[in-house]
């Protein structure tokens, strides 16, 4: 088991030999306060390991991750795929 608040160290070297990844945060930082325009703190390389993670088999429960993967490329398809069989990220939103 390895916990971390490190979301920068999230990567593919990071999930090799695991079996669940549990994200408990949202995705959105608020550097300038939460008046101001938000940014997404997961990158395009750590949805594509999450994606390769969960279609490898390895399991994403799907709860406390209101806005993880927004642009929605690899981390939703991934998930609807895992826990919805048959669905699609379309189908989902």
């Amino acid at each position: 088991m390895l916990y971390t608040t490190d979301y920068a160290a999230l990567d593919a070297d990071l999930l090799k030999g695991k079996r669940l990844l549990s994200i408990l945060r949202d995705g959105m930082l608020w550097p300038h306060g939460e008046d101001q325009p938000y940014d997404v703190w997961m990158q395009p390389h750590q949805e594509a390991a999450i994606e390769s993670f969960v279609t490898s088999g390895g399991f994403v429960p799907g709860f406390a991750q209101c806005g993880v993967g927004l642009s929605m490329e690899g981390w939703l398809p991934a998930h609807a795929g895992r826990l919805l069989p048959g669905a699609s990220a379309s189908s989902i939103i």
